[in-house]
């Protein structure tokens, strides 16, 4: 499948009199010379405009904002060749997301149906353990297994006697209160991001729901200077945070390489660097045959 997007800067139009394989009739405005040349590439290889063939409301169609706010264009395009093109369910401007621009964010949904959906495994749920670093969350973790213990030991059962009754208690009570007090581990792609940081996000993403439901142009020029304010403010406060992350992760690499600590400075440098986990390429021998033992994979 060709999946071809970004800004073009090409508006293609709405008329697609002899250009019916290159795009649909649902375009904003007038083409210019740049739609020209985007229409003329499509129909040369085969593919098609997807933001053309959807009927939406003009607000979900068109995707950049003149700096004047009074000028709106559809530049912004998802395009596909013409053999993939019923795997293309949709292509709408999602204008609520807050990405900090002057575009919005242009929303594609794709279905390829190529073999069978494998069955889905239920995820394994971690709880949050590093919450135990807080004394006070370590103390009330103890004191609930301490009462809920207590309260096991003074129940009358025949089969308190059974060592699998008794470790499937123990199993149980870890749980219950483990999912009680520390709760499951989220997952956080931005750890550096201080609830600090999160919050004046927040107040952005009002911000920008104010702009986009003016009724005036009034308002329009006062939700946008607010936002701009906004903006300024979350950028400014999100490198502040990133700065001080990576200078926390830098003395704490300092220290483990002071006691030899590699495993800690091993896993700050990868994090630091970006790179994701990488497996090792097989060896094979000349046959074709899968070596196992590191020796033989040496000489090879």
């Amino acid at each position: 499948m060709l999946l071809i997007t970004g800004d073009l800067n090409a508006k293609v139009g709405n008329d697609n009199s002899g250009r019916e394989d290159a795009m649909g009739r649902h375009g904003c405005g007038t083409i210019n010379g740049n739609g020209e040349r985007l229409v003329e590439f499509c129909l040369s290889n085969r593919c098609i405009i997807g933001g053309t063939i959807f009927p939406h409301r003009e607000i979900h169609k068109l995707s950049w904002r003149f700096p004047d706010g009074n000028t709106v264009n559809q530049i912004d395009h998802v395009i596909v060749n013409k053999k993939w093109q019923r795997s293309l369910l949709d292509v709408k401007v999602r204008r609520g997301s807050d990405v900090g621009s002057d575009h919005h964010l242009l929303i594609a949904k794709i279905r390829l149906k190529l073999r069978a959906t494998p069955t889905i495994k239920q995820r394994h749920r971690v709880f949050d353990v590093n919450k135990l670093r807080a004394p006070e969350v370590k103390q009330e973790f103890t004191n609930e297994l301490r009462n809920r213990f207590s309260a096991l030991e003074t129940e009358d059962g025949e089969d308190q006697d059974i060592v699998e009754t008794k470790w499937d208690n123990i199993i149980r009570v870890y749980k219950d209160r483990a999912k009680n007090v520390l709760g499951f581990r989220k997952k956080k792609d931005k750890q550096w991001i201080t609830p600090e940081t999160w919050r004046k996000i927040d107040e952005r993403r009002k911000a920008k729901d104010n702009l986009l439901n003016a009724k005036s142009h009034s308002l329009t020029q006062r939700a946008k200077e607010e936002y701009k304010i906004k903006d300024k403010e979350v950028k400014r406060i999100a490198r502040r945070d990133k700065r001080v992350f990576v200078e926390e992760l830098a003395n704490e690499a300092e220290t483990a390489a002071a006691i030899e600590n590699l495993n800690i400075v091993y896993k700050i440098t990868k994090q630091l660097s970006g790179r994701k986990n990488t497996c090792n390429k097989l060896v094979k021998d000349k046959q074709g045959k899968l070596l196992t033992a590191e020796r033989e994979q040496a000489a090879r």
